[in-house]
């Protein structure tokens, strides 16, 4: 969990998780403003990283999720690859 964290938070190690019945929470704090951008100010490059950022973040879930299951699967209780 503590490798999630630190992937997601830009290097901090650290998060919240838990169990309410059978549904699990995780609590990250991302580094940047989730999903904020202004699309109607700046280069179109600038624009175009904002967009990007905010797709990244998007996925955020889906990752997260994708990487505890795998970790399940191979049997690892360290979900991260190198």
């Amino acid at each position: 969990m503590t490798q999630l964290a630190e992937d997601f938070q830009k290097g901090r190690p650290y998060c919240a998780a838990g169990f309410v019945g059978n549904r699990f929470y995780l609590a990250l704090r991302p580094a940047e403003r989730f999903l904020k951008f202004q699309a109607t100010s700046g280069t179109m490059d600038h624009i175009d990283e904002q967009i990007r950022t905010a797709l990244r973040q998007a996925l955020i879930p889906r990752r997260i999720i994708d990487r505890l299951v795998d970790g399940a699967k191979d049997g690892s209780s360290n979900t991260h690859s190198d």
